[in-house]
């Protein structure tokens, strides 16, 4: 089931909720939309069940680096599970475009450099 644009309720591919939650244009009607903030609540906290419940699952594991391999587990959970529950639950409203932010200037081009 794919989200529809709320402008012209053309519908937008899942996946595309996942890679430009920011904003994109749609296709049809070149609306400006974004991922609405209640889509993205919901997909963190699905993540963080699904973190949580793979903690509890691995428990205690035994080796030298058992904790990591349970850190590992619980970080792929809450990834998979908040980017599949995105592109379930995504929900699209219409925004301002935004400028594009001004590049960040790199250390020591006014004339301060390290050395002294």
């Amino acid at each position: 089931m794919a989200a529809k644009c709320p402008m012209c309720s053309e519908g937008i591919p899942a996946a595309k909720s996942v890679a430009s939650t920011n904003g994109f244009h749609c296709p049809k009607c070149d609306a400006y939309l974004a991922v609405s903030s209640g889509s993205r609540g919901l997909a963190a906290i699905a993540g963080l069940l699904a973190g949580y419940l793979a903690w509890r699952l691995c428990g205690t594991a035994a080796g030298t680096y058992g904790w990591a391999l349970t850190v590992f587990y619980c970080v792929a959970a809450f990834g998979v599970v908040a980017a599949l529950a995105q592109m379930l639950l995504a929900d699209y409203e219409v925004t301002p475009e935004e400028a594009e932010p001004a590049p960040a200037e790199a250390a020591g081009t006014h004339g301060h450099g390290g050395h002294h």
